[in-house]
């Protein structure tokens, strides 16, 4: 056995010893760890070879994917140079499992999200048409059963032309029969103070499309201060929000899958199986924050806050009490492979 992964099983040890310990749910616990599905839904985005790995390992307990696929520039044309070979791939997979595929169509060509791009698209009304129709065309060339639209760092001056732009697709989907889900910001009012969700407005989008998808992650980011990716009360804030504008089966409640370590002020996002080694390598011992429902560890002037089986379990529970439409993984190859046992396959 290498030294990284006896690492790992070092950590696994401590974490479950941890567990005990500390107070963090047990895996017997009705709705937390039982196999129970979480909602109609299961869905996971898509994003590299390590996405694939997890996809062949965990298809039984998913119902859809949605590939990171084309970024649609200012002009509504579509672009990736591996777009179509990933999209082969994944539909071969899925196949197999009687899987949805659905194409992620964002604003980040290299990575980024890119505002200005999504402002130029959304208030032309041309460019809106040329998207539309270029989405129409892949998803038939491919065979997708849908589009998940995460346009990210739009103009909150964009409201009502994203608002239209959702609509003018989810009508032409529609039309095919395909699925449009759109990924939104996590929000808890409707404040347009603050510039990076005022423009997702929640009613509007939540009429046109089929489902709205929370990213109810990053309530702690690697620029801020550190924290829980996605504590309970806040999550739980966002779903309340969502419901009192969006019927509850349309609303899709986000999971992340990762973390964050924190030191000398900078932030860096990690796996599970990372949080997990440095915990080992460094020593520490694992703590849960009772309040937040999330697993933590401090070393020195280290911070490390990440997700795994048991804060997803919490999570999942709010599916259940407020009847949402079932969850979304961002992002399979990071996660805790116990959050499938948790989240389950929805029937």
């Amino acid at each position: 056995m290498s030294g990284s992964n006896l690492a790992i099983v070092v950590a696994l040890v401590v974490w479950l010893v941890g567990s005990a310990l500390q107070g963090a749910p047990s895996a017997s616990r009705p709705g937390v760890a039982s196999g129970e599905p979480a909602g109609t839904l299961v869905a996971a985005y898509y994003v590299d070879a390590a996405s694939y790995a997890s996809l062949q390992a965990h298809a039984d307990r998913i119902r859809a994917v949605s590939v990171w696929a084309w970024a649609v520039d200012a002009s509504g044309q579509l672009r990736s140079p591996t777009a179509d070979a990933t999209l082969r791939q994944v539909r071969q997979a899925a196949e197999a499992h009687g899987l949805a595929v659905y194409a992620l169509v964002h604003n980040a060509p290299d990575g980024r999200f890119d505002g200005a791009a999504a402002h130029a698209l959304l208030t032309d009304p041309d460019a809106r048409a040329r998207a539309v129709d270029a989405l129409a065309r892949e998803a038939e060339r491919h065979g997708l059963d849908g589009i998940t639209l995460d346009l990210e760092g739009v103009p909150p001056g964009d409201r009502e032309a994203l608002s239209a732009f959702v609509q003018e697709l989810a009508d032409r989907l529609r039309r095919d029969g395909r699925y449009l889900g759109v990924a939104v910001p996590a929000r808890t009012a409707d404040d347009p103070s603050q510039a990076f969700s005022a423009a997702y407005d929640y009613r509007a989008l939540g009429r046109s499309a089929d489902g709205l998808w929370l990213m109810t992650y990053d309530e702690h980011h690697a620029d801020g201060p550190p924290g829980p990716v996605a504590s309970i009360g806040w999550v739980e804030q966002v779903v309340r929000y969502a419901v009192s504008r969006v019927p509850s089966r349309k609303v899709i409640l986000g999971l992340p899958a990762y973390g964050y370590e924190w030191s000398g002020g900078q932030g860096r996002a990690l796996t599970y199986a990372q949080a997990v080694e440095r915990m080992a390598r460094y020593g520490a011992t694992l703590r849960w924050d009772g309040a937040a429902k999330a697993p933590y560890f401090i070393a020195g002037d280290r911070q490390v806050w990440f997700e795994d089986r048991y804060s997803a379990g919490y999570k999942s529970q709010l599916v259940r009490r407020y009847g949402l439409g079932g969850v979304a993984l961002w992002r399979l190859g990071l996660e805790d492979p116990g959050v499938w046992e948790v989240i389950g396959r929805a029937r």
